[in-house]
């Protein structure tokens, strides 16, 4: 009978690195080391005006062989950061670092956002004591504002010089491959430390049964400095061996109709997006576009980052049904930096659910199932955990709550992080022990209903009005809906009435339109349909000015200080 190469190689490269527990016992540097003989497969780079450059995984390996020979910048146990774009160079010094046992930490490169990302890599560079900041060779003079005492060294595209000898690789599972800085949504960023086995485990438990065929292929826009796209994106595509299309997130959000332009051109089958990736194509993108287009190839469009806008799911599932995009291709999954990246995922080509849920119900922390329409909120399925991981809804005073019942959830598995980079008190506060085992508290609340899980919220950002639990982002979504508001650019939180009534309810929200009193009447209609909350104030700002995460995730509470700050509660 024709044996399938490419089905065997697969089956011989997982057979050869599991445990007895299934899980890789080796390195990423063992990871890198098959990946030599991939040359057929490997990483196209689109650059703003389309054009492409492709590397096989192999030459990708090779450049990184030849900069890890500087022994000064990737010193074993430094922790080095890299300020890179998303091209070649971020792989390759990445891989340079596990190759030479550095540590390395993704930052923000300069951009849309200089000061801010400066400011982050200032932050991020005095935390870990980083000897070393990479960045593109063209944009070194961006951070010359950087308050830290790290030297910043410009990354040429090409490299020279003989390669790192093999055999000097290091080999150590419980070595230190990655320090990914969270994002900072609710707090000051930290740094989450994952070793070689820990990134490992967690390839492996994502891609456990997913139906892979030969000739797929991957398409992204994610940053690299974000998990989703390092480890969800890219790292997923390397683990098996797939062609991965890469291009830059500034060229996705003034231009997103080439994400869609390119998984249509290369007939991709894996891509990963967050909920302003889908707002912006329905808002820029003409549907004339997309008549011209095909995505039935593909197989996976995985939604994650944030709660799902069930809203914006739906609409973009329309929107690209003339491409031929089939709705069982959605997928919807949940996760956190500090277990890599993924934990629950839904099953590959069976959709994602919705619950239909009482909305008073839910602000009484109770997913009660309800079908009139009017008192009835959307929330999409993350599905169950994925291989090897396991989920709890946790209550008050270390009890698990029933089913239909939202609390805190927890996380234990493989793919947990050490702890927080040299900040036991931190990690002490996230890793506990319950029933034998160490469980990471997400912070994140949540509900599980015949087996799937479903996401509200972070625990910190809950809005309490009269005893009731809103969700930050349901005002959000539905202050968004008003023509005049940037899509993902509002902001709502509480605050403490000064006379000590009820919390005040602010949403802030970014726009380019003049006529504020007609667009605040239409910002107060939407939220009172949908969530019942009458708010106390409406802010209106210019663009680009509410604060956001490096990777784009709403801050809040930074918000909410600010408004503070200019005497908004009085």
């Amino acid at each position: 009978k024709t044996v399938d190469y490419f089905v065997l190689a697969n089956f011989y490269f997982m057979c050869t690195f599991t445990d007895k527990q299934g899980f890789l016992s080796s390195t990423l540097n063992d990871l890198l080391g098959r990946r030599l003989l991939s040359v057929q497969t490997g990483m196209t780079h689109l650059d703003s005006q389309g054009a492409q450059r492709w590397r096989s995984w192999s030459e990708i390996i090779e450049a990184a062989g030849r900069r890890a020979s500087d022994g000064d910048v990737f010193a074993r146990g430094q922790v080095v950061g890299l300020a890179l774009p998303n091209d070649f160079r971020m792989l390759e010094c990445l891989f340079a670092c596990w190759m030479t046992g550095a540590i390395p930490s993704p930052l923000a490169p300069p951009g849309l956002m200089t000061g801010r990302s400066v400011a982050h890599v200032s932050r991020v560079a005095q935390a870990s004591r980083m000897r070393h900041v990479l960045c593109a060779s063209e944009s070194i003079e961006a951070f010359d504002g950087l308050e830290a005492d790290a030297q910043v060294l410009g990354v040429d595209v090409e490299v020279g010089g003989d390669a790192l000898e093999r055999s000097r690789w290091v080999s150590d599972p419980e070595c230190v491959a990655l320090v990914q800085y969270t994002s900072g949504s609710t707090s000051h960023p930290k740094g989450i430390t994952l070793p070689h086995h820990t990134l490992l485990a967690s390839l492996e438990c994502m891609t456990k049964h997913y139906p892979l065929e030969p000739g797929e292929s991957c398409v992204s826009w994610l940053p690299f400095y974000h998990d989703m796209g390092l480890v969800g994106a890219c790292m997923q595509a390397f683990w098996l061996d797939i062609d991965f299309h890469l291009m830059e997130p500034s060229t996705f959000l003034q231009r997103p109709e080439m994400w869609l332009t390119t998984m249509s051109e290369k007939r991709a089958t894996i891509t990963f997006v967050n909920n302003l990736c889908l707002t912006l194509c329905l808002k820029r993108v003409a549907p004339q576009l997309v008549e011209t287009l095909d995505l039935s190839p593909m197989k996976v469009l995985c939604l994650g980052g944030e709660p799902i806008d069930v809203a914006a799911l739906r609409a973009f599932v329309a929107f690209c049904k003339p491409a031929g995009l089939r709705p069982e291709a959605m997928m919807a999954g949940y996760g956190l930096a500090e277990a890599v990246v993924c934990v629950t995922r839904n099953v590959a080509l069976e959709g994602v659910a919705v619950d239909r849920v009482d909305r008073h119900a839910l602000r009484d922390a109770r997913a009660v199932p309800c079908t009139d329409e009017a008192q009835a909120v959307s929330i999409a399925s993350v599905g169950p955990a994925i291989h090897g991981h396991e989920l709890l809804v946790m209550g008050e005073a270390g009890r698990v709550c029933e089913q239909r019942e939202v609390g805190e959830l927890w996380v234990a598995g493989p793919a947990l992080m050490r702890g927080y980079w040299q900040d036991p008190e931190q990690t002490a506060r996230v890793l506990v022990e319950h029933a034998g085992r160490t469980w990471l508290r997400t912070g994140d609340l949540g509900y599980q209903a015949d087996g799937m899980f479903y996401v509200c919220g972070r625990l910190k950002e809950l809005i309490i009005v009269r005893g009731k639990n809103h969700h930050p982002q349901d005002i959000e979504c539905a202050a968004e809906r008003v023509d005049g508001v940037r899509a993902g650019q509002s902001i709502a939180f509480s605050v403490t009435h000064p006379d000590g009534g009820p919390e005040q309810v602010v949403v802030m929200c970014e726009t380019v339109a003049t006529d504020h009193d007609a667009l605040e009447r239409g910002v107060r209609r939407e939220v009172l349909l949908d969530t019942g909350l009458k708010l106390s104030r409406v802010v209106f700002c210019p663009p680009h000015t509410l604060p956001k995460t490096s990777s784009g995730k709403r801050q809040r509470r930074r918000a909410r200080a600010f408004f503070l700050s200019m005497g908004g509660a009085s």
